[in-house]
């Protein structure tokens, strides 16, 4: 048992449980279970190798935990992309009504307000959370994120304590395919002028934050806690550019004798993406 300070509540001296970055359900999704080791390959620091490792510590307390849980984690992880089981997020968001763009056929915005089904706060709050997660606590092996003075703002909100702060965004991208990659990339830092902007991507559901007094309007006008119509961008494109990230960082990594047997073993899955928009 660990006693300690509990960033999320701010109660110090109580047991701290072992939390995980990524909501433990979501590992489930990561696992080629056709495979004799159905383990996920996992990219850290340079080094690829297959392990079941999942990013974990002891930071929050147990009533803490189930807000995580019960406010986003449980509604959305199960509605992610899993292999063989389709994409059910994707599905619900294109019964949607939507605004194509006229110069890209590939690129429209579903507005998800009128979609019941859909649960946009906790939507909402599985990404916040994630991206809070980053800032409250340096994860092993992971980019620790710094939000600055709107940390704290955000922490509120997630409690239900207060407003999203003016001067954040977040942007949600989806895969319009029942076939998304089902892979995960920890929350980083993409850039830090004009504002800063952090990125992860889960199982077809691609998250950005905007941070910073500098967010273009445009931006502001995407974002899916400030915008009433609760907009999700949706292209190909989003598929492709999480493709080819994925494929440079494993280019660019040192594999284990584990990581390159996944490489090289015939499956009768593919990991080759789709194509088409599936509208």
């Amino acid at each position: 048992m660990q006693v300690g300070n509990c960033p999320f509540c701010l109660r110090d001296g109580v047991e701290l449980q072992d939390s995980h970055y990524f909501s433990q359900a979501v590992y489930k999704g990561f696992r080629a279970e056709e495979l004799q080791n159905p383990n996920p390959l996992v990219l850290k620091a340079g080094r690829l190798w297959q392990s079941s490792e999942q990013v974990h510590d002891f930071v929050f307390c147990w009533e803490c935990e189930q807000i995580f849980n019960r406010s986003g984690e449980n509604w959305l992880v199960s509605r992610l992309g899993w292999q063989d089981k389709g994409f059910p997020l994707w599905t619900l968001v294109k019964t949607a009504s939507f605004v194509p763009d006229p110069e890209d056929a590939d690129f429209r915005t579903y507005m998800c307000t009128g979609i019941p089904e859909i649960d946009c706060d906790n939507v909402a709050h599985f990404g916040l959370g994630v991206f809070w997660k980053g800032h409250a606590h340096g994860w092993p092996n992971c980019e620790r994120l710094s939000l600055g003075t709107y940390g704290d703002g955000l922490r509120k909100y997630l409690r239900g304590e207060a407003s999203l702060p003016w001067d954040m965004a977040l942007i949600l991208r989806i895969v319009p395919n029942n076939q998304p990659l089902w892979s995960g990339r920890m929350p980083m830092l993409i850039d830090k002028h004009p504002f800063h902007w952090f990125n992860f991507y889960l199982r077809g559901l691609d998250f950005t934050l905007a941070v910073g007094k500098n967010i273009p309007d445009y931006l502001r006008h995407c974002c899916f806690v400030m915008n009433p119509t609760r907009p999700i961008l949706a292209g190909i494109h989003i598929l492709y550019d999480e493709w080819a990230t994925m494929k440079k960082a494993m280019t660019q990594s040192t594999r284990s004798r584990s990581a390159a047997a996944f490489l090289s073993t015939p499956r009768t899955h593919t990991i080759k993406p789709p194509t088409e928009p599936d509208w």
